[in-house]
């Protein structure tokens, strides 16, 4: 991954019950769960683990935001853990057609709104790597540079919308929720890292024990890029 230059846009930082930190021209690990998926004394445990990292001191030389930053860290680690534990809650995913409606989702704005890395769709939950990439010039602008990527609640917001719709139609459900409403995402700040995440993400299915590799696992990059749409020269790791 390039470095960033002073010709960069601006990074983001934002926070709802979660802090979040677009840097600019990064890599973003995202994951987002359905809702319902954890019981009330997964959430209490996540509660407390929240609470527990806000008593904690401060470490020396880490700004608020680090320190936020790497609580959210911890409970994605943690939350990600309940989840391949999970036996209860809703597996909606698990539907082949609605597992495709989230694929397509994801190519369907591969190019458009970023560059899509790699994925996975399990039962419960979505992991994705990817570039979000900078807006189209207005028509009839003159601005030199690069422009500001696309925000986060943008992208989850055109990824989680649409599928929420299309499958509670399947499901013949109304009016209810289908996603936790926060995601979790994470900047992936070097190559090395990159490849850690990818094998992460691709591994979901064999720690799940619905896959003995990862290319078995037909909602994944790997078995895209392995049979279909997620090639090399389409921008993808190979």
């Amino acid at each position: 991954m390039d470095s960033l230059t002073q010709a960069d846009p601006p990074d983001r930082f934002y926070r709802r019950h979660l802090p979040h930190w677009q840097p600019a021209a990064a890599m973003i690990f995202l994951t987002w769960r359905l809702y319902g998926s954890l019981p009330s004394d997964a959430l209490a445990r996540l509660e407390a683990e929240r609470r527990e990292l806000n008593r904690q001191p401060e470490r020396p030389d880490e700004t608020p935001r680090d320190r936020a930053l790497r609580h959210s860290k911890g409970l994605f680690a943690l939350e990600d853990k309940m989840l391949a534990q999970e036996a209860a809650g809703p597996k909606w995913l698990a539907d082949a057609a609605i597992a495709r409606l989230m694929a397509d989702a994801l190519f369907h704005h591969h190019g458009h709104l970023y560059t899509l890395l790699a994925f996975v769709v399990m039962p419960n939950h979505v992991h994705a790597l990817l570039v979000p990439l900078g807006r189209p010039p207005a028509a009839g602008s003159d601005t030199a540079g690069p422009s500001s990527p696309f925000a986060l609640p943008r992208i989850t917001q055109s990824l989680k919308g649409y599928v929420a719709r299309e499958a509670n139609r399947l499901l013949g459900r109304t009016g209810l929720p289908f996603w936790q409403q926060e995601s979790y995402d994470h900047w992936v700040r070097n190559e090395a890292e990159v490849r850690r995440v990818v094998t992460y993400i691709e591994s979901d299915p064999i720690r799940h024990d619905l896959a003995g590799i990862p290319e078995e696992w037909r909602w994944s990059s790997a078995w895209e890029r392995a049979y279909s749409r997620l090639r090399d020269e389409d921008g993808g790791l190979g």
